[in-house]
This record gives structure tokens, sequence and C-alpha cells, in this order.
């Protein structure tokens, strides 16, 4: 997940607008939906802090390099990592026959 996808998810799931959010940081509400939609991706630090209070974001998103994983997917990964060698192969096989009724594929390396 992207940055501009974590304050989408995150303002949807606190029900708040563009409007509510551009109004919480000082821009329009168009700037918001630029971020959310990637096309403005360096966000001024007073912008950043003030995103991470009112989107309850950890901060150090602004800063990772590789894609943020929500709250959801940290857990599944932390629960896969845990799992023992055939609950890893069951989840697997699981994801590739859900794959496989969509109609994509996967790849397993």
């Amino acid at each position: 997940m992207k940055i501009g996808e974590l304050i989408f998810q995150q303002r949807k799931k606190l029900n708040l607008t563009l409007e509510d959010v551009g109004k919480a940081c000082g821009v329009p509400k168009s700037t918001v939906s630029r971020w959310e939609n990637g096309i403005i991706q360096k966000i001024s630090r007073d912008k950043q802090e003030k995103l991470c209070i009112l989107l309850e974001i950890d901060p150090i998103v602004f800063y990772q390099k590789e894609e943020i994983l929500s709250r959801e997917e940290m857990e599944m990964l932390t629960a896969y990592r845990n799992a023992d060698s055939r609950a890893k192969r069951d989840a697997l096989n699981m994801l590739l026959e859900h794959k496989k009724t969509e109609g994509t594929s996967v790849k397993v390396g």
C-alpha cells in the first residue's frame, strides 16, 4: 500500500470527507485528492504531522521506502510467519485456488 492509499483508507475508515482533511491540513480538498491518487507525492512536514494526528497514522510511514502494510495485512503476515509448514502450505494452496477462480495468476517464489 502506498501513502496515498493509506490516506484514503484512513479517511474513509474515520468517515472524513476530502474537505474535512483539507481543512485540518490547511489545503484545498483537491490537494487531498491528489495526495490520495499519488499525483502529489511529497507532502510537507507540517502537513504530514496534521495528517498523522487526524488520520491516526504512524509518522514513520512517510519515511519508508517500501510499500506500507495495513494493520490487517501485517496481522496476516505475522500469522503466516508464525504458522507451521503445513499451515503455510495450506494457506498458499488456498491463495492459488482463489486466484484460479478469479482468472489471475500468482507467482510463488
